[in-house]
């Protein structure tokens, strides 16, 4: 290995574990928040909502549909996501942005929406024409293949599994540290190591 590539793999490696280190410390704010507020142990929707909310930070969307100071959060079903963002109170920020959440129905548009919880129960949704990221938290499997980021549970562990087609479709950028750090991804490009075109 030559010396520019040993750099390359170390900033790399350097950039993951920033961004691994972000998501740790989002978790612990939000489990923080929620233990002064309701006096209760941290519990897998707090854990959901702070890979969430990280996940947020490192996302580009396209130039018309970015963000400016408000990120609409949309609720499609019943998400456990969203209630526990909700239950922050003024504490919904990625950033210097803030979040607001949205609860969606069938006659709903989505054209606000910078991103999308997809809950139980959910409705129909025209999600090929939406550029907002789709998060499947606990969605039925018919909607899995149609969002870009499946929340799961591995044991006691949350993780979520990246859908690559799903992002290039909906022309948003998700940053390649935060790639690595899911426990899958998918991606019918052959090019892209690491990724299953199953």
């Amino acid at each position: 290995m030559n010396v520019n590539a040993a750099r390359a793999q170390n900033k790399s490696a350097t950039l993951v574990t920033k961004t691994w280190l972000c998501f740790c410390a989002w978790t612990l704010f939000f489990a923080s928040v929620h233990a002064a507020e309701n006096g209760e142990a941290q519990n897998e929707s707090l854990i959901r909502a702070a890979v969430v909310f990280g996940i947020l930070r490192f996302v580009d969307w396209p130039e018309q549909h970015a963000p400016k100071d408000i990120i609409n959060l949309c609720e499609y079903g019943e998400s456990e996501v969203a209630e526990a963002i909700r239950s922050l109170n003024g504490s919904r920020k990625v950033g210097k942005r803030k979040v607001v959440v949205k609860t969606l129905n069938k006659t709903n548009t989505t054209e606000l929406c910078h991103a999308l919880l997809i809950g139980e129960e959910s409705p129909a949704i025209p999600l090929q024409k939406t550029p907002a990221l789709a998060f499947c938290d606990n969605c039925e499997q018919e909607y899995r293949d149609m969002t870009s980021v499946v929340l799961k549970r591995n044991e006691n562990l949350v993780q979520f599994e990246v859908n690559l087609d799903h992002l290039d479709q909906q022309d948003i950028r998700l940053s390649a540290s935060v790639i690595e750090l899911a426990s899958k991804c998918y991606s019918s490009n052959p090019s892209i190591k690491g990724c299953s075109n199953d």
